[in-house]
C-alpha cells in the first residue's frame, strides 16, 4: 500500500508559506508512504533546504538537503536506503519524498521543514513549509495468526477468524491507534526546535 501525503503551497503577498494541522496515518508493515509538497508557481527547487525529523524515542534525521545537496551521513541508521527524493520533480516546482518498507519502529512523531529563495534584502525566505505528520506502523495481525497457528485443512479448505476474534482484533488496533496518537501529541518540542535553530544557521544563503 502506498499512501501519498499532498500538500499544495498557496502564494501570501508573493511568499509562501504554509504549516499544517497533525495529519495521522494508520499503516501496515512493507507499506509505502509519500510526502509531497506542490506549488502552483512551478518555481524551481532544486536549491531547496529540506529536513525531515522523526521525533518518538529522541530526534532522529530522516532527511537532510541543504541548498539542493543531500546529506546522507546526517540520516539516522534506521531510515538508511529506504528515503528517495525525487530530484527531477524539484525543477518542476513539485517535492516527492518516499519513506519505503515501513516497519514498526517507524511509528512516531513526524516534522518536515522546507525554506528556499533567501531574499537578502528582506531577510527572509521566499518559500517556507511546515508539515507534521503521525505515523503508526502495525504487523499484520492477521498474518501473524496464521503463521504462528498450527492448522491442518482440507485441501482448498480456507481459514479466517472468527467474526468475535475480528472484532477484537479491530478494537484493540483502534485502541492502539488513540494511545500512540495521545502520547506522541503531548511530547515536548523543545528538542526539535534546537535542531531546526542550528539548521537554518548552518544553511547557506
Amino acid at each position: 500500500m502506498i499512501r501519498v501525503l499532498l500538500l499544495v503551497l498557496t502564494s501570501v503577498c508573493g511568499r509562501f508559506a504554509m504549516e499544517t494541522a497533525p495529519v495521522f496515518y494508520q499503516m501496515e508493515e512493507n507499506d509505502h508512504i509519500t510526502v509531497s509538497w506542490d506549488s502552483h508557481t512551478n518555481t524551481d527547487l532544486s536549491l531547496t533546504s529540506l529536513i525531515c525529523l522523526s521525533r518518538l524515542d529522541g530526534i532522529k534525521v530522516l532527511y537532510q538537503m541543504v541548498r539542493g545537496l543531500e546529506d546522507p551521513k546526517s540520516v539516522h541508521k534506521q531510515f538508511s536506503r529506504r528515503v528517495l527524493l525525487d530530484r527531477n520533480a524539484l525543477k518542476e516546482g513539485r517535492l516527492r519524498l518516499h519513506l519505503f518498507l515501513l516497519t514498526a519502529e517507524d511509528s512516531g512523531d513526524y516534522w518536515c521543514d522546507l525554506i528556499a529563495h533567501y531574499n537578502r534584502k528582506t531577510r527572509k525566505w521566499g518559500i517556507q513549509a511546515t508539515v507534521h505528520f503521525i505515523l503508526n506502523v502495525t504487523q499484520n495481525i492477521c498474518e501473524k495468526i496464521k503463521s504462528s497457528e498450527d492448522m491442518s485443512l482440507e485441501p482448498g479448505a480456507t481459514w479466517q477468524l472468527p467474526e468475535p476474534q475480528q472484532t477484537l482484533i479491530w478494537v484493540v488496533i483502534l485502541l492502539l491507534t488513540a494511545v500512540t496518537g495521545a502520547v506522541v501529541l503531548r511530547r515536548q518540542r523543545g528538542s526539535r526546535r534546537e535542531v531546526l535553530y542550528k539548521w537554518r544557521r548552518e544553511a547557506p544563503v
